[in-house]
């Protein structure tokens, strides 16, 4: 019998146990590889074989108009940021390959797009619905695999021509009253503006096309008020910027967040109105005016009556304090408001402006000569008057000079005699 091998030439276990992994991974790479083969053969067969019910979630929705209609229809979604879940029956693989089209579509986040029906009907406006929009798949396979989402709520529009929107003057802060109060008012320099307006705009509508609906309800006239124009930081300035041109650019955020003025008390109509609005391409508008410092000064002047001279009239009780009766013609002495530039100007001209009594038509109407043979018809009492300003040089008023009546001296209103004069003077 052959004697067992020597101590020394058994294998040495412990060198087995205490092998490294760096040891190992290079004693079994076959191994490893062949693992890897097998996991990538099993999830090549089901990812591509196992069919099952399958989600991409969070997809925002874009609504697509077609060229040729743009002139003819707008359509905008309840909520700016709608996302809707596609559904499918398909395999993993199909799955991902939608989501990778998804968010090629959408630049870098999955984005599935609506093609918007231009057919409206009759009315101004439908809903958006599954049987006259549709999808625009990002796959020829949808119908295959069952691809669906439902339907985001929002509505279509008819567009019918260009609408002209008339710009509003802006408001300011402070307001004309506040600044009033503060000893200041607003005028332009353009001599050709009207004498009503304080503020210069290098526009007066901006034209649109798109669905009046977006603009106003009903047949009523569309306007957009610009932001409050802030005049605080003139007024904070050293010195005062007084008599100098000041020009703003008018933005109109709070007119297109339908902040303003509501189109309906729908709120989901006003969100889509606000969502319209804010995608309108607006043209710049300019805003142009000057800071004056309002003064009060008395001025003494003739006093006109503005009556036809075939009628004649006298004071019913007491007439304003500041009418000096005792000489012909008669004055008033009233306090005119406005930039003290104009005021001295006035000053400097009493032969371009008069005082002037106003009388409103009675009534019972202006008397008659048939009715002269009867005494109590000659003479109409408690016929209504106030003083006026009449100024020659128009742009006075245009620069803001008004007259400011005091009620207290009965300057506001007063009352009048009125009759025909006789036929013999």
């Amino acid at each position: 019998m052959k004697a067992p091998p020597p101590q020394t030439d058994r294998p040495a276990l412990d060198s087995d146990r205490h092998l490294t992994w760096h040891g190992w991974l290079f004693q079994e790479w076959g191994l490893l590889i062949l693992a890897a083969v097998m996991a990538i053969i099993i999830w090549e067969i089901t990812s591509s074989q196992v069919i099952s019910e399958l989600q991409v979630e969070d997809v925002r929705v874009e609504l697509v108009i077609a060229g040729q209609d743009a002139e003819r229809i707008g359509a905008v979604l309840n909520q700016p940021d709608t996302r809707v879940t596609l559904e499918m029956n398909c395999s993993e693989r199909e799955r991902h390959a939608i989501h990778a089209a998804l968010t090629k579509a959408g630049g870098g986040i999955p984005v599935l797009r609506l093609q918007v029906n231009p057919e409206v009907g009759k009315d101004a406006s439908r809903a958006i619905s599954s049987s006259r929009d549709a999808w625009l798949w990002p796959v020829d396979n949808a119908s295959d695999i069952g691809l669906r989402a439902k339907m985001p709520p929002g509505r279509v529009y008819k567009i019918e021509g260009v609408q002209q929107v008339n710009i509003a003057r802006p408001p300011t802060i402070p307001d004309t009253q506040a600044l009033a109060a503060l000893g200041y008012v607003l005028r332009v320099l353009d001599p050709d503006t009207s004498a009503a307006a304080d503020i210069k705009l290098s526009k007066a509508f901006l034209e649109f096309r798109a669905p009046r609906a977006v603009f106003a309800a009903g047949e009523q006239t569309l306007a957009m008020t610009p932001d409050a124009l802030d005049l605080r930081p003139l007024l904070e300035a050293t010195p005062l910027p007084l008599g100098k041109l000041q020009t703003f650019e008018l933005s109109f955020n709070g007119w297109a967040a339908a902040e303003q003025d509501r189109t309906t008390n729908d709120p989901a109509e006003q969100t889509r109105v606000a969502q319209f609005r804010s995608n309108l391409p607006l043209e710049r508008v300019t805003a142009k005016l000057v800071l004056e410092r309002v003064e009060a000064r008395a001025f003494t002047g003739r006093l006109e009556v503005l009556l036809h001279p075939d009628f004649t009239w006298d004071f019913e009780g007491q007439a304003p304090d500041e009418i000096v009766r005792e000489i012909v013609p008669l004055t008033f002495k009233g306090k005119l408001s406005g930039p003290a530039d104009a005021l001295a100007e006035i000053e400097k001209a009493p032969e371009l402006w008069d005082w002037a009594i106003w009388v409103s038509r009675p009534d019972k109407g202006w008397p008659k000569a048939s009715t002269m043979g009867a005494p109590d018809e000659r003479t109409r009492k408690g016929v209504r008057a106030n003083i006026v300003w009449v100024p020659l040089n128009t742009d006075w008023v245009r620069r803001g000079v008004r007259f400011v009546p005091d009620p207290a001296k009965g300057e506001d209103q007063f009352f009048l005699k009125l009759g025909l004069r006789s036929k013999d003077g």
